[in-house]
């Protein structure tokens, strides 16, 4: 790789859309999220909060229906929809329709945190890389639905334009047919999945980065405007990667992954560009994290520990881009 990008928090600041007094909630955004299976209920219910706690106008879980019960109890702010499932409880390829027509009243939807690993579920979530026509963040067992064979042609059927994939290493490793991916390697890989896949490709942990292709480039706030989806894009630099400064080895956790795909699908939803989003939401989610280890340990820190966080961080945020109440 050719050059490096670190984000720094005035940078992010800046990114984030504003808001104006008269703003509503249909104005800043509706997010679609499909998630939830039995004995992962934990994973939707982070990735919803961690969506709302991240500026989502309205949000919208696409569950299975036997699990509604629970998320109903769980979800104040969320709107849950039902839908059918499988035997064991996730999402069942039958309850496509359903979810794609609820696509039709968003603006970009998240896939993946705890739906399991049936046949049945990552078959629906092919059906929907291919139908939703919506900006996707493809998060956790969601990120199965690229595994098969490892030819560019064949995983390109699945790719959908404005996706945003966030594997670890264990999960980048399966989608990209390796055995283990070396510290060293981190980079040059992440860079070839975001190629592979057409998406901007999160490769979570310590230091997380972050590979654009196609995006914008930090450096470039956008060409002039014309006409078409790609109105005010750049064009990318391929051989960048933005590196993630912030986070601690706190979030070594259960659902903490859960909670970042959805601060990344709700700064997509309220009208960034994908690469910003996933940039400005790794940079938040980290942050969260280091001012939670600020005032506890990080040994006990859980990851609906983030939530309180991000109230901070946005705080901050709005002390930046505010100079008087809204």
């Amino acid at each position: 790789y050719e050059q490096n990008f670190e984000p720094g928090f005035e940078w992010v600041a800046g990114k984030i859309p504003e808001r104006q007094p008269w703003t509503y909630k249909h104005s800043v955004g509706r997010l679609l999220i499909v998630a939830g299976s039995r004995g992962f209920t934990g994973a939707a219910v982070m990735v919803c909060m961690g969506a709302a706690r991240s500026g989502a106008g309205i949000i919208t879980l696409a569950c299975p229906e036997s699990l509604n019960p629970v998320f109903e109890q769980k979800l104040t702010e969320i709107i849950t929809r039902p839908v059918a499932e499988t035997g064991s409880g996730s999402l069942h390829f039958d309850s496509a329709t359903a979810i794609l027509g609820l696509a039709k009243e968003a603006d970009a939807i998240v896939i993946g945190p705890g739906i399991s690993r049936e046949a049945s579920t990552i078959h629906l979530v092919r059906e929907l890389l291919k139908q939703a026509g919506i900006p996707v963040i493809l998060d956790a067992d969601g990120l199965q639905a690229l595994s098969g064979p490892h030819d560019i042609k064949e995983n390109a059927k699945y790719a959908v334009p404005d996706m945003i994939i966030t594997p670890h290493s264990g999960e980048l490793s399966a989608i990209m047919g390796i055995e283990r991916i070396k510290l060293e390697d981190r980079i040059e890989i992440n860079m070839e999945a975001s190629r592979r896949f057409g998406a901007v490709s999160v490769l979570k942990g310590a230091r997380t980065v972050i590979s654009a292709t196609p995006g914008i480039l930090p450096e470039d706030p956008g060409q002039e405007k014309k006409d078409g989806p790609t109105a005010g894009k750049a064009q990318i630099d391929p051989t960048v990667t933005y590196i993630n400064p912030t986070g601690n080895w706190g979030m070594a956790s259960a659902g903490t992954g859960d909670i970042l795909a959805g601060i990344i699908g709700s700064l997509v939803c309220q009208g960034m560009e994908p690469v910003e989003a996933a940039v400005c939401g790794t940079y938040i989610h980290g942050l969260s994290a280091d001012i939670i280890t600020r005032k506890t340990s990080r040994t006990s820190m859980i990851a609906t520990d983030l939530l309180e966080g991000l109230k901070e961080v946005f705080l901050e945020i709005e002390n930046i881009k505010y100079t008087k109440e809204v």
